[in-house]
């Protein structure tokens, strides 16, 4: 069985969203200085579309099932309507007057790379601490 190290989750999940919240100000700053308060509105709208979409996630990954393949329907179920609803909420913004659509995608991508960097750096992290073993953060029991 793989078993994934977190000391911390709530510490883990914190530097995930302060993370992100930092590099969409930084993307709508710049958006509000170069392109002005549409562009920035729109990057803001598509990261918006990352939380209410992750908000989601997390919401249906908090619910015990009983097996694994139960799990796994759960997971490949939210993960259906978690693309239904971005291509809803895409149709939606399609049809706000003003939207820049360039700034609304950056916006979308900034937001869900940084919540990627942020947990991609953040088990190393985690880590440091440790004595021994394997400081990937995954260990392996049989």
């Amino acid at each position: 069985m793989t078993a994934i190290y977190l000391p911390q989750p709530r510490r883990l999940a914190l530097g995930i969203v302060l993370g992100q919240a930092a590099a969409v100000a930084a993307a709508v700053t710049l958006a509000a200085a170069f392109q002005g308060r549409y562009a920035a509105l729109s990057v803001l709208g598509g990261a918006f579309m990352v939380w209410v979409t992750n908000l989601y996630m997390r919401s249906r990954a908090r619910v015990l099932e009983r097996s694994v393949a139960a799990a796994l329907q759960r997971v490949m179920i939210g993960e259906l309507i978690k693309v239904i609803g971005t291509i809803a909420m895409f149709v939606i913004a399609a049809r706000v007057p003003h939207t820049v659509w360039p700034a609304l995608l950056i916006g979308y991508a900034v937001a869900l790379v940084a919540s990627w960097v942020s947990a991609a750096s953040a088990p190393s992290a985690a880590n440091r601490g440790r004595l021994g073993g394997d400081r990937s953060g995954i260990s392996s029991r049989a």
